[in-house]
């Protein structure tokens, strides 16, 4: 990492322990907005693989290993990453759901519900096949 661009991430809202991969895939999930949901700004393979990286190198730096990052470890990060991305549309869809029936919120649930459970199915197979 060259330092000069920085990535803090850090959810109150939803603080708990997660596994890394599920949080990141959530992350890059959440691209696609919420308001106005467009799935195709779900970050591609190489700006996925970049980051990766970086988060990667910047862990180990902080753990003390002193090995570089290695294209396999990103690879595995990476597939991880995706499944769990596509664990968390079925996640939120489901959330989503149970908002509708529940939520004083004026927001529309239902229609968020369908979009995710969509992508969900849409994008299953794809990235389960990563596993």
């Amino acid at each position: 990492s060259s330092g000069i661009n920085a990535e803090y991430g850090i959810d109150y809202e939803y603080g708990d322990p997660d596994f890394t991969a599920y949080d990141i895939g959530n992350h890059f999930a959440e691209y696609a907005g919420v308001d106005n949901v467009d799935f195709n700004l779900y970050p591609n393979e190489l700006y996925q693989r970049y980051w990766l990286r970086d988060y990667l190198e910047e862990v180990w730096k902080c753990r003390g290993v002193e090995t570089p990052v290695t294209e396999e470890d990103i690879t595995r990060l990476y597939r991880q990453v995706n499944f769990f991305s596509c664990c968390g549309h079925f996640f939120w869809g489901v959330w989503a759901i149970i908002q509708a029936l529940n939520s004083e919120i004026d927001f529309d649930f239902g229609e968020y519900a369908a979009m995710k459970l969509g992508e969900y199915f849409k994008q299953k197979e794809k990235f389960f096949d990563l596993i």
